[in-house]
């Protein structure tokens, strides 16, 4: 995860410092739901914030991480006695608290961005709080920030905490997945049912399910950890073409676009990435599937006749 500084130069944190040791992580939210980081890098960076002696490390949404103060700067964000040990982001909601899909894509950032923090510093995962944990905790305000949220898409700061220590370990993570003239283990996807006609395929190589983060054009498929997100969910749709049927990789999250090859590809050349794409009606699309001895599936490009594999 880069994270991106945008420094609030006016607000009263930054203009007169106070300088702390970071010992604790706090994870907060914004309470305004569909405003990104953008919007809050405008409006935070003046003196008092509506008036108000506010302030945090750095906001968190769909598009990435944005630090807003150096991580050793004391911040106004719990108010309470954690701000003089603790480095908070604060993450921005999405319009609706029951969208899972926008839900995941800020927490899997902020997962990455709060590994990285634990490192930096030497904090345990297990030293990551909540503002409303913190209020419990005797550290913080009376805040509900981020259980009011994540409580409506079943996802609790457990959960958190075991995907920063699981990142930290080294199995959370994401590969890139691309056409490649191996058949080994690295092209071999194992179709795990997900209910209502969609399948996880999860790639035998690395263990890690199919993901598209996001509906838009150009987006990258990667390999991910599972986390039960629409992203993770496809249909394998066989359309026919003269006398021979082909196959379509259709995400869950963005019905009527397909996995695309960049560029086509070319035979015999490899790491050419797959992208999703609105329906094209071309080679770009279209893949053969084959059944191997172990159970998994081969994905095969009818134009290149490439493999979909991951990077090794």
């Amino acid at each position: 995860m880069n994270i991106q500084q945008h420094y609030l130069t006016k607000n009263k944190c930054y203009v007169s410092p106070k300088i702390i040791k970071p010992v604790r992580l706090m994870v907060h939210s914004t309470a305004c739901k569909g405003v990104m980081a953008s919007s809050f890098l405008k409006t935070w960076n003046t003196y008092q914030p509506g008036g108000r002696s506010v302030c945090i490390h750095g906001f968190i949404d769909t598009t990435g991480a944005y630090q807003t103060l150096p991580f050793n700067y004391r911040a106004y964000h719990c108010g309470g006695t954690c701000n003089n040990n603790a480095i908070g982001f604060e993450l921005c909601e999405p319009s609706s608290y029951t969208d899972r899909e926008t839900s995941m894509k800020i927490i899997n950032n902020a997962v990455e961005v709060y590994a990285h923090l634990c490192q930096l510093y030497g904090i345990s995962p297990d030293n990551i709080v909540s503002h409303k944990e913190g209020h419990a905790m005797g550290i913080a305000s009376n805040h509900a920030d981020t259980a009011h949220w994540w409580n409506q898409i079943g996802y609790t700061m457990d959960d958190f905490r075991k995907a920063v220590k699981d990142t930290i370990k080294g199995t959370n993570r994401s590969v890139d997945v691309v056409l490649n003239t191996s058949y080994g283990d690295e092209s071999r996807w194992y179709l795990e049912d997900a209910g209502d006609g969609y399948v996880y395929m999860r790639n035998k190589k690395n263990g890690l399910y199919l993901d598209v983060e996001s509906s838009g054009n150009g987006t990258f498929f990667k390999t991910r950890t599972k986390n039960g997100a629409d992203s993770q969910k496809f249909r394998v749709l066989h359309k026919p073409y003269y006398h021979v049927d082909y196959i379509v990789i259709e995400p869950k999250i963005a019905p009527g676009k397909y996995a695309a090859v960049e560029g086509n590809g070319s035979p015999g050349a490899g790491n050419t990435h797959l992208k999703l794409w609105d329906d094209l009606k071309n080679n770009q699309q279209k893949f053969w599937g084959k059944v191997a001895s172990d159970g998994s599936y081969l994905f095969v490009h009818t134009y290149s006749f490439l493999y979909v594999s991951v990077v090794k």
